[in-house]
């Protein structure tokens, strides 16, 4: 009996099984990365607004500021949803020199888990 040209049924089996197993790996890479570049997308604008407000501080831009000093971003905003505070108390540098101490948080919820990104700065007193 002649063979006839072409592939068995478990050489096919065989190859769509490694196939099978490289698109798995593939597509569970792709949704790390897309998972984790979203991540990092976010965390880029909390901390573009985040520098808005202490530059908006430094310059004594009232206006620009949060108001109230706690509180959640409204709908329409780019980081709608998320709880923003600001506080700010006097400290004594050096023991002499009063100074105003900064600090401004973010929070959000991601995946279940609660995210945080804060700054803080000192700098002269003033009175917001």
């Amino acid at each position: 009996m002649k063979r006839q040209p072409g592939f068995t049924l478990l050489e096919v089996l065989v190859a769509f099984a490694i196939l099978a197993g490289l698109l798995t790996l593939i597509l569970q890479t792709q949704g790390e990365q897309f998972y984790f570049s979203s991540k990092l997308a976010t965390q880029e604008k909390v901390r573009q607004e985040l520098e808005y407000q202490a530059l908006a501080i430094e310059r004594g831009d009232k206006a620009a500021l949060w108001a109230p000093a706690s509180g959640v971003f409204p709908p329409g905003h780019e980081l709608a949803g998320f709880h923003f505070t600001h506080s700010q108390e006097m400290e004594l540098l050096l023991g002499q020199v009063p100074v105003t101490r900064t600090l401004l948080s973010i929070s959000w919820k991601e995946k279940g888990h609660e995210q945080n990104y804060q700054i803080s700065f000192y700098g002269p007193t003033t009175s917001f």
